[in-house]
Parts: structure tokens; sequence; C-alpha cells
């Protein structure tokens, strides 16, 4: 296996990865939407026990019944969402700092030379939780979802008590809503964990072609489809294998210029795309490396614990 052949197989492993820690947050995120779903049917349960099965709307218009439940449930979602952000804001860092390490162990354990990579800076890791190129921020989007969710759960709500259904009718309708918002979050930290994850790879890759070329190697990097049935876009599938170019720009077939997939800041390139990069050494054999062959380490772990 020659360099670039270990350099694509160690970032795939990196991607692997990634894929699994943000499956893994979005278990985190369903368990507290089946969470605050629970609190939610306990509020509407307990006006049923109350004034039985057969309350009306008008029962609950008296005294503000139906406001002050409103309210509550609008508490509940609140609490949802503060937790979700919290959530999501921990992924993308973990995220973020994951794929560069894995990307800057890909690229120092291929050469057996040392590139100069070491602690990450907290302020970039911080600076990575915000899109540049998104004049709508994720927290903004999650806190458009909830406020539609409120709506909804009242309008389902009202109808039913108007209609005079059971509770087990109105709480199944409400659970049908609460799976569609938590599909929508799902999407957003799918989508805003692959751009950090996008974002890591490129700011590990600056750093390893600036080492590199002082060795006086030359590099490029280029486009890498996913491969996944999920990720069909006929002009991403035509990037596979398209290098970038001098500037490290990506040019897809609409025009469109990127850092890399998922960094587009265009929703219908960047939601539940899949792609990656890869970095590719060109002139390996008319460069000598003797002098700079440091310690090859067996795992990402072991690199990790005496380079970071």
């Amino acid at each position: 296996m020659d360099v670039n052949e270990k350099i694509i197989k160690l970032l795939a492993q990196a991607d692997s990865k990634l894929d699994k820690l943000i499956a893994g947050y979005e278990k985190d995120l369903l368990r507290q939407y089946k969470r605050s779903l629970g609190e939610i049917k306990k509020l509407i349960a307990a006006i049923y026990e109350k004034y039985g099965d057969s309350v009306r709307y008008e029962d609950l218009i008296i005294y503000n019944r139906l406001t002050n439940l409103e309210r509550e449930i609008a508490d509940q979602v609140k609490l949802l969402t503060n937790e979700n952000i919290k959530t999501i804001s921990k992924g993308l860092k973990e995220f973020y700092s994951e794929n560069y390490y894995r990307t800057a162990y890909a690229l120092e354990s291929s050469l057996s030379v040392r590139l100069g990579f070491g602690v990450l800076n907290p302020k970039v890791v911080e600076a990575s939780l915000l899109n540049p190129l998104d004049r709508i921020t994720w927290k903004s989007r999650l806190q458009e979802h909830a406020q539609f969710y409120v709506k909804q759960i009242r309008q389902e709500l009202t109808q039913g008590l108007i209609q005079g259904q059971g509770y087990g009718a109105i709480a199944k309708t409400i659970q049908d809503k609460t799976g569609l918002t938590a599909n929508k979050v799902l999407r957003v930290v799918r989508t805003e964990g692959h751009r950090v994850q996008s974002a890591a790879r490129v700011t590990s890759f600056s750093k390893g072609e600036a080492a590199a070329e002082r060795l006086g190697i030359e590099s490029v990097r280029t486009w890498v489809h996913s491969g996944n049935p999920r990720e069909p876009r006929p002009d991403h599938i035509q990037m596979d294998g398209v290098e970038a170019d001098d500037e490290g720009k990506f040019t897809l077939p609409d025009g469109t210029t990127t850092d890399g997939p998922g960094l587009t800041g265009i929703a219908e390139h960047d939601i539940n795309c899949g792609c990656t990069t890869a970095l590719k050494f060109k002139n390996l054999n008319t460069v000598s490396l003797a002098e700079y062959i440091r310690k090859n380490y067996d795992s990402f772990e072991e690199w990790k614990g005496e380079r970071v």
C-alpha cells in the first residue's frame, strides 16, 4: 500500500468514526424528544383525569385552564429545545476536533513524518459552531422548529377538544407531530455535523499542505463521493475524483465553488450530503524524506496520546 492509498484508507476510517459519533448524538436527541413527549402527555392526561374523558373545549376555556395548559406545554418544549442546543453544540465541537486530529494522523502516519500538528486552539473549535455562509443559524432553525411544534400541539389539542376526542386520540396525533419535528432536528445535526467534519478536514489539510510544501512535497485535494445510495445527486457523483484548484477550491458542475462538501452554503448541495475529501501527494518519488522519518504509530489513539 503506497502513501496515498494509506491516506485514503485512514480518512475513510475517520469518516466512519464520525458517522458513528453523529449517530450516537442522534440517539441522544431522540431520547430527549421521547422524554419530553412523555411530559407533555402527562400534562394532557392530567386534564382528562380531572375533568373526565368527556371534557369539552368550553370546560377548559373557563378560568384560562386551556391557556395555562398550553403555557406549560410551551415551557416543556422550551426546555427540550435548550437541551437540544446544548447536545448539538457539544457534538459539533467533538466532530470538529475528532476529524481534525484523525485527518492529521492520516497524513503524518502515512508519510511517517511529523507535519507540525499539535493541540487545537479552543477558539477555533468554538468558531466551528457558526456557519459563516448561513444567514439563519442552526440554533435559530431549531427555535423555529420548536415554535412551529408548539403551534401544532395547540392546534391538535384545540381541534381534538372541539371534536370531543378522548385522550388517546389527541396523544397519538401529538406523538406523530413530535416525530416530524424530531426528524427536522436530526436533519439539522446531520447537515451541521457534516459541515464541521468537512471544515475540520480543510483546516487539517491546510496545515499538512504547508508543512509538506516546506519538505518539497506537492499535494492536491480531491473530492470523494460517498457512494451512499442516499447521496444520489448526479453533480456530486460527477465530482468524484475531481481535483481542487491551486487555491484549494472545488467547482461543481453548476459553477458553485466551495472549499469542500457541505461548505457551499447552498441547501440543495449541503443538506444530507455525504461526500468528503482526500489529500494526494504528487511527487514523493522525487523527494527524500529519510532525515525526517519519525516513529510509526500503530493506532490513532497511540498517536493522539503522544502528539496532542
